[in-house]
Protein backbone atom coordinates (compact mmCIF):
# COMPACT_ATOMS: atom_id res chain seq x y z
CA UNK A 1 0.00 0.00 0.00
CA UNK A 2 1.14 3.39 -1.15
CA UNK A 3 2.46 5.03 2.27
CA UNK A 4 4.66 7.88 1.26
CA UNK A 5 5.10 10.29 -2.30
CA UNK A 6 8.31 12.56 -2.73
CA UNK A 7 8.19 15.12 -5.77
CA UNK A 8 11.41 15.84 -7.63
CA UNK A 9 11.51 19.13 -9.76
CA UNK A 10 8.77 21.09 -11.16
CA UNK A 11 5.38 19.24 -11.74
CA UNK A 12 2.52 20.56 -14.25
CA UNK A 13 -0.61 18.79 -12.91
CA UNK A 14 -2.04 15.37 -11.24
CA UNK A 15 -4.63 13.82 -12.97
CA UNK A 16 -7.99 12.95 -11.01
CA UNK A 17 -8.25 10.47 -8.64
CA UNK A 18 -4.41 9.85 -8.65
CA UNK A 19 -4.15 8.72 -4.51
CA UNK A 20 -7.89 7.66 -4.41
CA UNK A 21 -8.06 5.09 -1.54
CA UNK A 22 -4.45 5.00 -1.42
CA UNK A 23 -2.51 4.54 2.35
CA UNK A 24 -0.55 8.10 2.31
CA UNK A 25 -0.47 9.58 5.80
CA UNK A 26 1.23 13.14 4.48
CA UNK A 27 1.36 15.00 1.43
CA UNK A 28 3.40 17.60 0.70
CA UNK A 29 1.67 19.46 -2.37
CA UNK A 30 4.32 20.28 -5.13
CA UNK A 31 4.58 24.58 -5.40
CA UNK A 32 3.89 24.20 -9.45
CA UNK A 33 0.60 22.79 -9.83
CA UNK A 34 -2.13 24.95 -10.00
CA UNK A 35 -5.41 22.73 -9.08
CA UNK A 36 -5.64 19.16 -6.90
CA UNK A 37 -8.29 17.45 -9.56
CA UNK A 38 -11.43 15.75 -8.67
CA UNK A 39 -11.24 13.12 -6.35
CA UNK A 40 -7.42 12.83 -6.04
CA UNK A 41 -7.11 12.51 -1.99
CA UNK A 42 -10.75 11.07 -1.66
CA UNK A 43 -11.18 7.65 0.63
CA UNK A 44 -7.54 7.97 1.84
CA UNK A 45 -8.23 7.33 5.36
CA UNK A 46 -4.69 7.74 6.24
CA UNK A 47 -4.14 10.66 5.44
CA UNK A 48 -3.84 13.03 8.23
CA UNK A 49 -1.58 16.08 7.13
CA UNK A 50 -1.71 17.81 4.16
CA UNK A 51 0.20 21.28 3.45
CA UNK A 52 1.59 23.04 0.68
CA UNK A 53 5.82 23.86 -0.62
CA UNK A 54 6.18 27.99 -0.30
CA UNK A 55 5.22 29.84 -3.12
CA UNK A 56 2.84 27.37 -4.08
CA UNK A 57 0.34 28.46 -7.62
CA UNK A 58 -2.45 26.91 -6.49
CA UNK A 59 -5.94 28.26 -7.64
CA UNK A 60 -8.17 25.31 -7.25
CA UNK A 61 -9.39 22.76 -4.91
CA UNK A 62 -11.37 20.25 -6.71
CA UNK A 63 -14.56 18.50 -6.79
CA UNK A 64 -14.26 15.94 -4.04
CA UNK A 65 -10.61 16.13 -3.53
CA UNK A 66 -10.68 15.24 0.01
CA UNK A 67 -14.00 13.53 0.26
CA UNK A 68 -14.14 11.40 3.29
CA UNK A 69 -10.04 11.14 4.32
CA UNK A 70 -8.73 11.38 7.63
CA UNK A 71 -7.02 14.93 7.48
CA UNK A 72 -7.84 16.43 10.56
CA UNK A 73 -6.77 20.25 9.83
CA UNK A 74 -6.22 21.92 6.31
CA UNK A 75 -4.89 26.03 5.59
CA UNK A 76 -5.63 26.83 2.43
CA UNK A 77 -3.10 28.78 0.60
CA UNK A 78 -3.56 32.59 -0.28
CA UNK A 79 -3.63 31.54 -4.19
CA UNK A 80 -6.54 29.78 -3.67
CA UNK A 81 -9.42 30.91 -5.40
CA UNK A 82 -12.28 28.00 -5.44
CA UNK A 83 -13.78 25.17 -3.33
CA UNK A 84 -15.07 23.14 -5.31
CA UNK A 85 -18.32 20.76 -4.30
CA UNK A 86 -18.45 18.13 -2.02
CA UNK A 87 -13.94 18.66 -1.71
CA UNK A 88 -14.10 18.12 2.39
CA UNK A 89 -17.41 16.02 2.39
CA UNK A 90 -17.32 13.28 5.55
CA UNK A 91 -14.15 14.42 6.86
CA UNK A 92 -15.12 13.61 9.73
CA UNK A 93 -11.72 13.86 11.69
CA UNK A 94 -11.19 17.65 10.45
CA UNK A 95 -11.44 19.96 13.33
CA UNK A 96 -9.44 23.03 12.17
CA UNK A 97 -9.64 24.50 8.48
CA UNK A 98 -8.21 28.04 7.91
CA UNK A 99 -7.33 30.53 6.02
CA UNK A 100 -3.59 31.93 5.38
CA UNK A 101 -3.76 36.30 5.18
CA UNK A 102 -4.86 37.30 2.22
CA UNK A 103 -7.11 34.77 1.22
CA UNK A 104 -8.45 35.11 -2.46
CA UNK A 105 -11.44 32.55 -1.84
CA UNK A 106 -14.85 34.17 -3.94
CA UNK A 107 -16.19 30.38 -4.46
CA UNK A 108 -17.28 27.52 -2.19
CA UNK A 109 -19.48 25.18 -3.90
CA UNK A 110 -22.05 22.71 -2.35
CA UNK A 111 -21.48 20.37 -0.13
CA UNK A 112 -18.14 21.49 0.43
CA UNK A 113 -18.12 20.81 4.00
CA UNK A 114 -20.98 18.15 4.44
CA UNK A 115 -20.89 16.29 7.48
CA UNK A 116 -17.16 17.69 8.29
CA UNK A 117 -15.65 17.69 11.95
CA UNK A 118 -15.23 21.46 11.61
CA UNK A 119 -15.67 22.83 15.18
CA UNK A 120 -15.38 26.53 13.90
CA UNK A 121 -15.26 28.74 10.46
CA UNK A 122 -14.44 31.70 9.47
CA UNK A 123 -15.29 32.42 5.84
CA UNK A 124 -13.35 34.37 3.74
CA UNK A 125 -14.00 38.32 3.11
CA UNK A 126 -14.48 37.53 -1.07
CA UNK A 127 -17.05 34.48 -0.82
CA UNK A 128 -20.11 36.14 -2.08
CA UNK A 129 -22.39 33.13 -1.77
CA UNK A 130 -22.44 30.01 0.42
CA UNK A 131 -24.08 27.18 -1.29
CA UNK A 132 -26.74 24.61 -0.78
CA UNK A 133 -26.11 22.30 2.05
CA UNK A 134 -22.62 23.59 2.08
CA UNK A 135 -22.15 22.76 5.83
CA UNK A 136 -24.77 20.75 6.34
CA UNK A 137 -24.28 18.31 9.33
CA UNK A 138 -21.82 19.56 10.32
CA UNK A 139 -22.59 18.50 14.08
CA UNK A 140 -19.39 19.65 15.52
CA UNK A 141 -19.78 22.87 14.72
CA UNK A 142 -20.28 25.94 17.21
CA UNK A 143 -19.30 28.96 15.50
CA UNK A 144 -19.21 30.57 11.97
CA UNK A 145 -17.73 34.27 11.46
CA UNK A 146 -18.43 36.17 8.63
CA UNK A 147 -15.37 38.77 8.79
CA UNK A 148 -16.23 42.43 8.76
CA UNK A 149 -16.79 44.63 5.17
CA UNK A 150 -17.28 40.81 3.94
CA UNK A 151 -19.37 40.11 0.13
CA UNK A 152 -21.52 37.89 1.52
CA UNK A 153 -24.68 38.24 -0.28
CA UNK A 154 -26.76 35.29 0.23
CA UNK A 155 -26.96 31.58 1.89
CA UNK A 156 -28.28 29.43 0.00
CA UNK A 157 -31.32 26.95 1.41
CA UNK A 158 -30.06 24.25 4.04
CA UNK A 159 -26.39 25.69 4.17
CA UNK A 160 -26.14 24.45 8.30
CA UNK A 161 -29.36 22.38 8.24
CA UNK A 162 -28.34 19.76 10.81
CA UNK A 163 -25.81 21.86 12.70
CA UNK A 164 -27.13 21.00 16.19
CA UNK A 165 -23.96 22.71 18.05
CA UNK A 166 -24.02 25.75 16.17
CA UNK A 167 -24.46 28.24 18.66
CA UNK A 168 -23.10 31.46 17.28
CA UNK A 169 -23.55 32.83 13.66
CA UNK A 170 -21.56 36.20 13.60
CA UNK A 171 -21.64 38.49 10.92
CA UNK A 172 -19.44 41.67 10.89
CA UNK A 173 -20.56 45.23 9.83
CA UNK A 174 -21.01 46.18 6.41
CA UNK A 175 -21.39 43.09 5.48
CA UNK A 176 -23.78 42.39 2.60
CA UNK A 177 -26.23 39.72 3.62
CA UNK A 178 -29.08 40.05 1.49
CA UNK A 179 -30.63 36.62 1.59
CA UNK A 180 -30.96 33.52 3.66
CA UNK A 181 -32.60 30.17 2.22
CA UNK A 182 -34.92 27.56 2.99
CA UNK A 183 -34.38 25.98 6.02
CA UNK A 184 -30.56 27.53 6.27
CA UNK A 185 -30.27 27.18 9.69
CA UNK A 186 -33.12 24.66 10.43
CA UNK A 187 -32.21 22.42 13.35
CA UNK A 188 -29.17 23.96 14.32
CA UNK A 189 -28.20 25.32 17.42
CA UNK A 190 -29.24 28.80 17.09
Amino acid sequence: SLVQVAFKGPWVALSRRTFVCSGITSFTFPKYIEAIPSECFADCKRLTTFSFEPESVICKIGTQAFKNSGLTSFTVPPTVTKIMKECFRSCSNLKTFSFEAGCSVTVIKAWAFHGSGITEFTLPKHVDVLSYQCFEQCVNLKKFTVEPGSDLREIEARCFFGCHNLEAFVIGKETCLKEIGQDAFRRTGI
